[in-house]
């Protein structure tokens, strides 16, 4: 089955977990991940590490950065989006006899964490908040993507199914993946894998 090939992941500290006392979540630790009891991949840069945490299924938060916002509010802005109550479902599809999974993120409880190089608008100070606008979320979607994706691919190169995409559509599809594992092998099946990204924000706070 798929389950032999898939990886594991693990952190040099505390990982997502480990917070400071302004609940800022710390994405600095290295990542290293194992197949079969080997170490395949280290990863080391930091928005790969940040796409590990952010498609974690078992991690409720997460921190998003992005730049060069510009709306109503400030100009040319780094804005920081933290969000809570994180959830990520799995949907499986097969096209030309190849797997595609794809991983929706739901957010609930997002606020602006802090704002940075901007030129603030008058306007900002006639509300208590910087609003969430589509600007802001629609390049918050891109980056946590761009995170997500760059993680799968450096496991990808090096033969490792870091999502354990593999377990998944062996357990969901056993008649498909039967056929995939057999045209393409247990040790090469993850480079013929694909995946897709989306993000669903809910409430702002």
């Amino acid at each position: 089955g798929g389950e032999s090939s898939s990886g594991g992941a693990s952190s040099n500290s505390g990982g997502a977990s480990s917070q400071e006392k302004d609940g800022r979540i710390k994405y600095a630790n290295n990542i290293y991940v194992f197949k079969e009891g080997k170490l395949k991949v280290a990863l080391k840069d930091e928005d790969a590490i940040n796409g590990v945490y952010l498609i974690n299924r078992n991690s409720k938060e997460g921190l998003v950065t992005v730049e060069n916002i510009t709306n109503e509010f400030v100009t040319n802005a780094k804005v920081s989006l933290y969000f809570r109550d994180k959830k990520v479902k799995i949907q499986n599809r097969w096209e030309g006899g190849k797997p595609i999974c794809k991983f929706v993120i739901y957010t609930n409880r997002n606020e602006v964490y802090a704002i940075e190089q901007a030129d603030l608008n008058s306007k900002i100070y006639e509300t208590d908040k910087l609003y969430l606008t589509d600007d802001i979320l629609n390049a918050a979607e891109e980056e946590i993507r761009k995170d997500i994706l760059k993680a799968f691919n450096i496991c990808k190169e090096s033969g490792v199914d870091l999502l354990q995409c593999g377990n998944r559509l062996y357990q969901r599809t056993p008649k498909e993946w039967k056929k995939f594992i057999e045209e393409y092998g247990e040790s090469e099946y993850i480079k013929n894998i694909n995946i897709e990204v989306e993000v669903e924000f809910g409430k702002q706070i």
